[in-house]
């Protein structure tokens, strides 16, 4: 698993001493990003060469990951757990891109940000109990998601009024699927720290 060779590398670097111990631990879990990314935008170049939405998918990769650090979402308990369900939802992303362009349902993609743009705007960032925020980090990080999700969904809305509409199959895929990620979490914190406790933290 991407930890294992995390911790893997970590202890090489250790060893021969690049590494102090009291580091490792920071080492170990940058190491851990920065292999499940490469592992991820490898598996969505791969389906985007197969379904010949290579660029799609890359811009899709890209726009998700920047989102996705910002806003937050849910997180899995187990690794294993969270490396299908991500699999699944990429496969899911790249097939509804597919299906939109070669639909040509526009008003759907319109759909999708008037749904799913809202849903990230309100709920992000969200405070997980495996990615927790400072105030002033959460103040930052909402800022940013919002601002991404509206400039991205305006961008693309534009491009294709002009013409351009390959950022329209792309953008709302992104936001619905962080939209669904941070709905996940906000039921998942609402069952366990009460329905009050959340509402305040969202004001």
């Amino acid at each position: 698993m991407i930890s294992s060779a995390a911790k893997r590398i970590c202890r090489f670097l250790v060893c021969a001493g690049v590494v102090s111990q009291e580091e490792s631990e920071l080492y170990e879990y940058g190491f851990f990003l920065l292999i499940s990314r490469a592992v991820f935008f490898v598996l969505v170049c791969t389906l985007g060469l197969t379904c010949g939405l290579f660029w799609e998918c890359i811009l899709f990769y890209l726009h998700f990951s920047l989102l996705r650090g910002y806003a937050g979402g849910a997180h899995a308990s187990k690794e294993s757990i969270c490396t299908l369900w991500t699999t699944f939802c990429f496969c899911l992303a790249v097939a509804g891109m597919g299906w939109l362009r070669s639909s040509g349902l526009t008003a759907i993609a319109y759909g999708m940000l008037l749904v799913f743009g809202p849903m990230v705007w309100i709920l992000s960032p969200l405070d997980v109990p495996e990615k927790p925020l400072t105030p002033s980090e959460k103040r930052r990080y909402g800022r940013i998601s919002k601002g991404l999700v509206l400039v991205s969904a305006l961008i693309a809305i534009l491009a294709a009024q002009m013409g351009y509409s390959l950022l329209l199959w792309v953008i709302p895929w992104s936001v619905a699927l962080e939209g669904l990620l941070l709905l996940a979490g906000f039921l998942k914190q609402s069952r366990s720290q009460g329905r009050q406790e959340i509402f305040r933290n969202l004001t």
